[in-house]
């Protein structure tokens, strides 16, 4: 025998993605555990648990680094042209390679050979790197320019 689907009414929910089931436990820990935990060393370990999934949830919400698009962004930054054998290194020559041009682009920002003044190609890079950065590990920051 065959069970009747259940109507509309009565349909499950759509299952919660990752970010927002990483944002359920970090809302538990610091908003229901924390409160009622006396011990202040067992409280401070809460808070580090709380940060490190909220920025779980952050990082699942981003996707992973685009290690080729960086190198082929910085080069660009850089004045370079662009790399045509970009896309046959490996991982590590290219988590390398990535690590090597923003070495040149900060020192190229400190030494005074890039220009690093707001609205130009370095500036907007940062800015835009900032952006990310923070979206994962504070995603309720105000990224606004006018604040």
């Amino acid at each position: 025998p065959w069970l009747p689907l259940p109507s509309p009414s009565h349909a499950m929910p759509p299952r919660p993605d990752a970010p927002t089931l990483l944002d359920a436990v970090a809302r538990f820990l610091s908003t229901d555990l924390l409160p009622v935990v006396a011990d202040r060393a067992l409280r401070f370990r809460l808070l580090i648990a709380a940060n490190l999934v909220n920025v779980a949830a952050g990082e699942a919400r981003h996707p992973p680094l685009d290690l080729a698009g960086e190198v082929a962004a910085l080069g660009q930054v850089l004045g370079e042209n662009p790399d045509p054998n970009l896309g046959g290194l490996d991982a590590p020559a290219l988590a390398a390679r990535f690590e090597e041009c923003r070495a040149r682009f900060q020192e190229g920002l400190r030494a005074g050979t890039l220009d690093g003044s707001p609205g130009s190609t370095a500036w907007t890079y940062a800015v835009d790197q900032l952006r990310g950065a923070l979206a994962v590990s504070s995603p309720s920051f105000d990224l606004s320019t006018n604040i």
